[in-house]
């Protein structure tokens, strides 16, 4: 695994260094998603999410992302912990979707091995 820390990036093309200038570059390892919990919500959203992970930054701007929806975290609580509110989906049957987290709302998700389900609400 590598380790996190500043270093120096510079841009080339086809082995040819461009610009001759090295700018300062903070590599940040990816988050390893431990535990998602509750794994479920009403269809109807609004369930408090709980995700514990290593390497969670404070600078990040972190998005949960659940199937296509991408919601902002709701709270940065520790680096090892933040909290997202599932957004509403509209769903006849029981939907289980992946779950994933983001750092912005174009950034691709990091899939995590956890499933979340929405039941209809009643």
């Amino acid at each position: 695994m590598a380790v996190a820390g500043h270093v120096a990036a510079s841009l080339s093309s086809h082995g040819a260094r461009l610009g001759g200038v090295s700018v300062p570059f903070l590599y940040l390892p990816v988050p390893q998603v431990s535990r998602v919990f509750p794994l479920g919500s009403p269809a109807a959203g609004g369930a408090r999410v709980t995700v514990m992970a290593t390497g969670f930054e404070q600078w990040a701007s972190w998005h949960c992302v659940f199937g296509e929806q991408v919601v902002v975290a709701r709270a940065f609580v520790t680096q090892n912990r933040l909290e997202c509110d599932a957004p509403a989906v509209a769903v006849p049957n029981a939907t289980t979707v992946r779950f994933g987290l983001a750092t912005s709302l174009e950034a691709l998700p990091l899939w995590s091995s956890f499933s979340f389900v929405y039941v209809p609400t009643a």
